[in-house]
């Protein structure tokens, strides 16, 4: 019944376009394509100024401070509302993933996001299982949709080609670490293999501009697995278009990996035996594999929408490669291997564990064997703080937008500098606060709790309900977050301070 209750409130807050998340990205017909805006001075040094001798520092730096690892609060369960972890991500053994595949194909979810709820809910003890770390620090992910939408409407292309810009600038940093950095602390994700649907609708009058989003945001998605370690990433469409960002988004990647002088990753030509059905690299440690699913379902009765739900095909896809990698080892079972193949490479019994994401999720954090043990002993399933960008002026103060656009000086005049990495010098961290206020106290606003206020210049409400700004400037994108979920939920950030305090049980109201 609970999970009634959610994926109904989902369904009447979000239209199908807005539930998609990343994977139906709105489109201004009237867009015309433009050229890329000079920037000024991004928030983070230049690619090119870091030596080789800094990197080495830097990899030596990370290795010395972490040989010991600190042990990680996980929230109690009692603390979590169903809506705190949706972040339409998940990692968990496979196992406990496979062991729900018979909900999600015998009772197929009527809206997108009933996927990756089924995928947590119904298998092993359910909700029980879940695990959030007390800091958000330790495992987080900036969502990046909503906000991009939002500065395509309020700043226009410019805000756009800005936002693109900030994506390229993480991913040229963030793959020298990926390649560069090989401790065990790093590779911890080396057994899990990686999922991601990706499906970007029939629309065929997308301008360039929104399909170069598209693809940034997919490669920065990619590259932030690779600096973990995952093993295998198997991105899953439909339609042709969505094969044509997949291919450039491994093409970048390889270009870069193969570009740094530092790097000895291996990179391998994208090959396969249809570029629009399947296709796979290598690059660094880190297979890349695309394949095209055609299971369908409506996305809600009586939609008019695509009969293709990309999340369900990819979800009952991987499940069934998994189930059937013990099975496929006799001559009548080519079919099969074939299938084990695209989905799970050359070494199927290799992947122990599986995560799950959108493409426009960006993955930060400082996972340990203690995430694996979890996952292994408890039959947990660890899922990542769903962070909310916001279109804030410290981001786009060069553009000079209308300040009715974003959130200005006047409504927040600090933004904590944080630090996710392993290798960073002190703790900084982001405490779990158990407070929802912004979603609590939304009254008649018909739009997500955040945006009250957005095109109106008008955001006393975040400020009314204490909500902080942060940047992840090292280790994740560098855009301006909220201190919170796109569900409200509040962490408080503060730096150098490693102790975070669990939070207290929701108290009742006496009202």
């Amino acid at each position: 019944f609970g999970l009634f209750v959610l994926l109904s409130y989902i369904a009447c807050n979000f239209s199908i376009q807005g539930m998609n998340d990343g994977l139906v990205v709105g489109v201004d017909p009237t867009m015309s394509d433009v050229d890329r805006i000079l920037l000024d001075s991004p928030p983070w040094p230049p690619l090119s100024t870091m030596t080789e001798s800094e990197l080495m520092d830097q990899t030596r730096k990370h290795e010395n401070n972490h040989n010991d690892e600190s042990p990680i609060d996980f929230l109690n369960n009692q603390n979590l509302r169903e809506i705190d972890f949706f972040s339409s991500a998940f990692w968990q053994s496979v196992p406990r993933f496979v062991n729900g595949s018979t909900n999600i194909e015998a009772s197929p979810p009527t809206n997108i996001e009933g996927v990756t709820f089924q995928a947590i809910l119904q298998s092993g003890h359910g909700k029980d299982d879940v695990r959030m770390t007390t800091n958000w620090l330790h495992f987080s992910l900036e969502h990046l949709s909503k906000w991009w939408r939002l500065v395509g409407d309020l700043i226009g292309p410019p805000g756009l080609e800005h936002a693109i810009a900030m994506l390229e600038a993480y991913t040229n940093r963030t793959i020298i670490k990926a390649s560069s950095v090989s401790s065990a602390t790093t590779r911890i994700m080396s057994s899990t293999v990686a999922l991601i649907p990706f499906h970007l609708g029939f629309d065929t009058n997308k301008s360039e501009l929104w399909e170069r989003m598209d693809e940034k945001a997919l490669t920065a998605t990619i590259v932030s697995l690779m600096q973990f370690g995952v093993g295998r990433v198997v991105v899953v469409g439909h339609v042709n278009a969505d094969a044509k960002i997949t291919y450039k988004a491994f093409e970048e990647l390889r270009l870069l990996l193969k570009s740094d002088l530092h790097s000895n990753g291996e990179v391998v030509p994208i090959h396969g035996t249809n570029l629009t059905g399947f296709f796979e690299t290598k690059v660094g440690d880190t297979e890349l594999a695309f394949i095209s699913t055609d299971v369908g379902v409506r996305s809600s009765p009586g939609d008019n929408g695509p009969a293709i739900n990309v999340p369900r095909g990819a979800v009952m896809g991987l499940q069934n490669a998994l189930l059937k990698r013990k099975k496929a080892t006799t001559n009548d079972a080519d079919d099969d291997h074939d299938q084990q193949y695209q989905w799970l490479g050359k070494q199927p019994d290799q992947w122990k564990f599986v995560y799950h994401t959108e493409p426009d999720q960006i993955l930060t954090g400082r996972p340990t064997q203690q995430f694996l043990d979890v996952m292994n002993d408890e039959h947990g399933v660890i899922i990542p703080h769903r962070l909310q960008p916001i279109p804030h002026w410290k981001d786009f103060e060069s553009l000079h937008p209308d300040p009715r656009a974003i959130v200005g000086p006047d409504y927040s005049d600090k933004v904590h500098e944080l630090d996710s990495r392993f290798e960073s010098e002190g703790d900084d961290v982001c405490c779990d606060v158990n407070d929802h206020s912004g979603i609590d106290n939304k009254g008649n606003c018909q739009l997500f709790w955040w945006q009250c206020g957005f095109g109106h210049g008008n955001f006393s409400y975040l400020v009314h309900n204490k909500y902080e700004y942060m940047r992840l400037s090292q280790g994740g994108t560098g855009i301006v977050l909220l201190a919170a979920t796109e569900h409200g939920r509040k962490c408080r950030p503060q730096r150098n301070d490693n102790i975070c305090r669990l939070p207290s049980p929701p108290q009742e109201s006496t009202e």
